[in-house]
């Protein structure tokens, strides 16, 4: 009887972790995509205004360019908790983050329970995961600048 008890018990902790299993792991900020969507903003903005002056285009070769130093990981544990780590070319150290996520149907919910990787407010941040991408879901600024993180 206590086996039986036992066995159901375990199944029952186990099934919550097994539907979440594939969106844990180690995810990165997958910058080509950000590059493509900015260089495709530059091509209209040239094609409305010929005449952008070099200082503009500079300024936008130099934003293209700081892109490949940019770095963001996010590990989602299978205990329900993350830690995420992002730098910058203009960052003197890596800003680190941690908190906890939940899995419901394709939203990933993060809820930031520390540290300044999400920027100065610890607000929960919305993920649409379709199994091998994870992209902003409530921030219209990071889903039109192409964020999209890829599973590693």
């Amino acid at each position: 009887m206590k086996t039986a008890l036992f066995a159901s018990l375990s199944l029952f902790l186990l099934l919550p972790s097994c539907g979440n299993s594939g969106v844990a792991g180690t995810w990165v900020l997958d910058t080509s995509v950000m590059k493509k969507k900015m260089q495709e903003s530059m091509n209209r903005a040239q094609a409305k205004n010929p005449k952008q002056n070099a200082m503009a285009k500079m300024f936008m070769k130099q934003m293209l360019a700081s892109l490949d130093k940019m770095k963001v990981q996010m590990v989602l544990h299978g205990d329900g908790t993350f830690t995420v780590t992002s730098s910058t070319p203009k960052s003197k150290a890596p800003q680190e983050g941690k908190g906890t996520w939940k899995l419901e149907k394709d939203i990933l919910t993060l809820t930031p329970k520390s540290g300044n990787a999400f920027g100065a407010k610890l607000e929960p941040k919305k993920f649409r995961y379709d199994g091998s991408t994870l992209v902003p879901e409530d921030d219209s600024k990071a889903k039109e600048a192409g964020m999209v993180f890829r599973k590693q």
